[in-house]
């Protein structure tokens, strides 16, 4: 009973190791787990571990506010008394395992106004004891399937980190989908003095209604290619493209970054090759510059290499590829220029 109910009527990330956290699939056996896991990701060993745990905390928390609201109910303390007062504990056969209640020790000190020194469920002693899947089923069956569909499919995500979560989720049937197709991540990381995407969205955007759909992050200085996995963490709906900014590739691309660049873009979360290295805007480094004109043409032939061979790499990957042409209706005086020795 307890596997198909995990399976088939709670959200996918409700038993956390028994998640494949990169599918977002709850698995109903450990062995199912490692294999989906091991084939299609290519990684073995441990699925979920201490870099998912503020994420778990949020979604869990997240999914009673959302069962608290379509029970009418002002707060989750207020859940926990519908419970008691109608005695729907009575249903539960077990108490929390060890592991579990290591999460709820994270959870109670992080997210909530108050903990307890255990955790039990029959009766249930703290809000976060309404965790547990008998009594969830139990609540959800007070519901209609609409709500129970809703809850299954729906993201219930909090955005708040380390922090205490009081505020009720969106009640709005319609959620705002927002999407950056090419947002500069490292950028934005270094100059907020932030850790990570997850970071991010607690400082930004804490318990914003917006539904963040998905985002390309787009890594285009060599020298930070490699920080992409820290920055991304495990957030999800975060994607990568790795490729080099105009104003380096002007300065000519070497034969190990474009080794490095094929590397990269093996990434299953890798999802174009791009920036391309094309906008013909960069200025010379020369101080002073004796030759203009001879500068400007060698900033030109060596973004137009680097756009080729991130083409055929593109090609040979059969990835997609970023063109990012700053300023090129401006600069450019024959749209023939672009096309000078690209293969077919």
């Amino acid at each position: 009973m307890r596997r198909h109910v995990l399976k088939i009527h709670l959200p996918w990330y409700w038993e956390p190791h028994m998640t494949c956290w990169s599918c977002e699939v709850q698995e109903a056996q450990a062995d199912s787990l490692a294999h989906r896991h091991t084939m299609e990701h290519g990684i073995a060993g441990t699925v979920f571990d201490e870099h998912h745990m503020h994420l778990w905390c949020q979604l869990i928390l997240g999914s009673l506010h959302q069962i608290r609201s379509w029970l009418e109910c002002s707060t989750l303390d207020d859940l926990l008394d519908y419970i008691l007062q109608r005695e729907l504990y009575t249903f539960v056969k077990k108490q929390f395992s060890p592991q579990a209640l290591h999460f709820f020790d994270l959870l109670g000190d992080n997210y909530c106004p108050s903990s307890v020194p255990t955790y039990i469920c029959n009766p249930p002693n703290h809000p976060i004891c309404i965790f547990n899947w008998e009594l969830i089923a139990v609540l959800l069956s007070g519901v209609g399937t609409v709500e129970q569909e809703r809850f299954l499919l729906q993201k219930q995500r909090l955005t708040y980190k380390g922090a205490n979560i009081t505020e009720p989720t969106s009640q709005s049937e319609e959620q705002l989908v927002f999407v950056d197709s090419h947002f500069h991540l490292d950028q934005i990381l270094r100059r907020m003095r932030l850790r990570n995407f997850q970071h991010l969205q607690s400082v930004v955007a804490p318990g914003c209604s917006q539904y963040f759909y998905y985002g390309v992050a787009n890594y285009v200085f060599p020298s930070r290619w490699n920080n992409w996995d820290s920055d991304v963490g495990f957030a999800r709906g975060v994607y990568v493209c790795f490729g080099i900014h105009p104003h380096l590739a002007a300065e000519g691309v070497s034969k190990r970054q474009m080794d490095q660049l094929d590397s990269l873009t093996d990434s299953h979360l890798c999802v174009a090759i791009g920036e391309v290295g094309l906008d013909y805007t960069t200025t010379c480094i020369c101080h002073p510059c004796r030759n203009p004109s001879r500068c400007k043409e060698e900033a030109r032939r060596n973004e137009k290499e680097a756009f080729i061979n991130m083409l055929l790499l593109a090609r040979r990957k059969k990835s997609s590829c970023y063109n990012l042409l700053q300023g090129l209706r401006r600069r450019f005086s024959s749209q023939t220029d672009i096309g000078t020795n690209i293969p077919p």
